[in-house]
């Protein structure tokens, strides 16, 4: 009997590109000096982790901005609102 992994499928090449850009966008809460996707706290890996899992999930970009804007305000945005990509 095969047993199913306990880690979740790999994203594919473009939720990867999707992931890294969404990653690059939000600043680490912890410092607020470095994208999460540069910076090696616990809470940076933390959020990589559930930005992977959202856009494995189908959220949509706008989504996945939204949830961290609500949860630390728009402080947490690398640039200001207006200016970004999606």
């Amino acid at each position: 009997m095969a047993l199913a992994p306990l880690w979740p499928a790999d994203l594919t090449p473009d939720q990867q590109q999707r992931a890294h850009k969404l990653e690059m966008s939000l600043l680490a809460p912890c410092c607020w000096s470095e994208p999460v996707a540069t910076h090696r706290s616990e809470i940076a890996l933390s959020i990589k982790a559930e930005i992977e899992r959202l856009v494995r999930e189908g959220r949509t970009d706008r989504e996945i901005i939204d949830l961290y804007k609500s949860r630390y305000g728009m402080r947490i945005l690398v640039e200001p609102e207006g200016s970004q990509w999606w």
